[in-house]
């Protein structure tokens, strides 16, 4: 259980989704969940067509919410808007 969003970024934005481009934005937004022993994540990121979904496992707030900055900011990187809608 927790709380999942869809993070929407517009039509034009959506080739930094695809192939490497989408596995490096993935791998700069795990970044800001720190590794823990044993090694659950602390929330998931996955690439949807339209964006990103963010899933927030509910174990560690501050973690969540910076993860969540995180996967904001690298979209707005390559798009001029990002929505955000819960799942």
């Amino acid at each position: 259980m927790g709380y999942e969003y869809f993070l929407r970024v517009p039509e034009e934005s959506r080739d930094m989704l695809a192939g490497e481009q989408g596995q490096a934005l993935l791998d700069k937004i795990h970044a800001a969940d720190p590794p823990t022993a044993p090694r659950y994540p602390n929330v998931s990121v996955s690439i949807i067509p339209d964006g990103l979904l963010f899933c927030d496992h509910l174990s560690n707030r501050e973690i969540a919410h910076r993860v969540l900055g995180a996967a904001v900011a690298q979209l707005l990187r390559g798009a001029a808007s990002v929505t955000i809608e819960e799942a």
